[in-house]
């Protein structure tokens, strides 16, 4: 009776063994499957957004071309304001625009004009480089900000710069993912009850 009831203790202690050590295996593969599903998610989410606020920002570009070495007059500065505003609106970003010696003309949020910005993507795009770059901002947290040459007869006349948060980006990555873990729990939870019963 001894020896069936330390047998039978072996097996249940062998079968716990067994069941966590398959647990542990099946947790480690969704664990990496989660990571490598969000960084995919992210990878191709924030390029989508890079690709079209590049694209965005170009037409805003060719928009302001004509416009551009008549900005001074009341008139067109108005008009390139309106523009500005309403595609800063449809996009749900900051654009700015910018003269040749990087001295902003106008601002959707009415703060920076009249002043010089000292910024990389904005000296890159005087250069006659678009660029897009991510930064992590204190008050702000993740943005975007995009810069793109405005150009007039083959000669570089100012710049685009559009600031743009990337926040609810993040933040649907992260439902999305936290739904995927439920999911990964649960199915972990199905696969150890059926792999302790078999």
């Amino acid at each position: 009776m001894v020896i069936i009831l330390e047998i039978r203790n072996k097996f249940i202690s062998l079968r716990w063994k067994l069941v966590s050590t398959y647990l542990l295996l099946v947790f480690l593969t969704l664990l990496l499957i989660n990571s490598f599903i969000s960084e995919s998610m992210r990878m191709n989410y924030i390029n989508e957004k890079k690709v079209s606020l590049l694209a965005q920002s170009n037409i805003i570009s060719n928009r302001l071309s004509p416009y551009i070495p008549e900005v001074n007059t009341k008139y067109v500065k108005e008009m390139v304001r309106d523009i500005v505003k309403k595609l800063s609106e449809e996009l749900n970003s900051r654009v700015m625009v910018s003269d040749i010696n990087g001295k902003i003309i106008i601002d959707s949020f009415d703060v920076f004009e009249g002043q010089r910005l000292n910024n990389e993507e904005l000296a890159l795009a005087l250069l006659g480089k678009s660029v897009a770059k991510q930064h992590f901002l204190s008050k702000y947290g993740r943005v975007m900000y995009i810069a793109v040459p405005i150009t007039n007869r083959g000669r570089i006349i100012g710049a685009v710069f559009v600031s743009s948060s990337l926040e609810e980006i993040y933040l649907n990555i992260k439902e999305t993912m936290e739904k995927f873990m439920i999911l990964s729990l649960i199915s972990l939870a199905i696969t150890g009850f059926i792999s302790f019963i078999f």
